[in-house]
């Protein structure tokens, strides 16, 4: 029997698929949304509140055109505050760009990492690439397609605005692996060094990732059971699920 494939997957969809099938299918096939998609806004009266995707949207276009130089906050002084911004920003940024009171935290966050030794690294190497984006074909199956943050050499960055103490348990780890092996593909190194980014409080996470062959497999299998509709649920996530208020397994 011929076996079939999702067309397409991205870093969250494999790692969602990863944390649990079943939110896979909920938030790819019915459409749901995540809490940690949601806006502020739309989380002011939820518990499990993480980051807000528009703040976080707008930090990462920053942090892929900010040059992080000798001039870096005023710099982001022209990012965060100049008037010209309205017209260069993508529609949906613009209200979170507007708020005086969130700029002014994505501020402090982008002050603390511009300090970094990571920071300076990034200033003095003139082969960041920054919001790389790809796509790549995996084995003639599925597409995979995203951007990864910051890539030098086999050195990975991926920047998060979500609290580290709020993050999903494994649910990084799995994006990490899925960009690890895209750079691996795209370099050739044999090694990928990553670095999750938490910038809300200025702590860095390194990893060492090399099995690249495993996470070939778990690519394709996350795709081909995504494409069967075979996606039952992993119990040991209910009570963290975003999902959970409104989902038979959770209750």
């Amino acid at each position: 029997m011929k076996k079939n494939f999702l067309r397409q997957i991205s870093a969250s969809a494999f790692s969602l698929f990863e944390w649990c099938p079943f939110a896979w299918r909920r938030r790819y096939r019915q459409g749901l949304t995540l809490s940690w998609d949601l806006t502020d806004r739309d989380l002011e009266d939820e518990k499990n509140f993480i980051g807000g995707a528009d703040l976080g949207s707008l930090a990462h276009w920053i942090l892929a055109r900010w040059p992080i130089n000798e001039n870096f906050e005023q710099e982001l002084e022209y990012y965060l505050n100049d008037r010209e911004m309205i017209s260069r920003l993508p529609a949906q940024l613009r209200d979170v760009w507007r708020d005086k009171t969130k700029k002014s935290e994505l501020k402090e966050w982008l002050l603390k990492f511009s300090e970094s030794e990571l920071a300076l690294v990034l200033r003095n190497n003139k082969d960041v690439k920054r919001e790389y984006r790809f796509s790549l074909r995996l084995d003639n199956k599925t597409a995979l397609a995203g951007a990864i943050d910051a890539l030098y050499g086999n050195n990975l960055i991926d920047y998060k605005i979500t609290s580290v103490n709020n993050a999903p348990s494994g649910l990084y780890e799995s994006q990490l692996d899925f960009y690890a092996f895209i750079a691996h593909e795209l370099t050739g190194f044999d090694e990928i060094k990553t670095t999750t980014v938490f910038l809300r409080e200025g702590i860095f996470s390194e990893r060492i990732c090399n099995n690249f062959d495993e996470i070939q497999s778990r690519i394709l299998n996350a795709s081909e059971t995504c494409a069967s509709g075979k996606l039952n649920p992993k119990y040991e996530h209910c009570a963290s699920c975003p999902f959970k208020k409104n989902c038979a397994f959770c209750n």
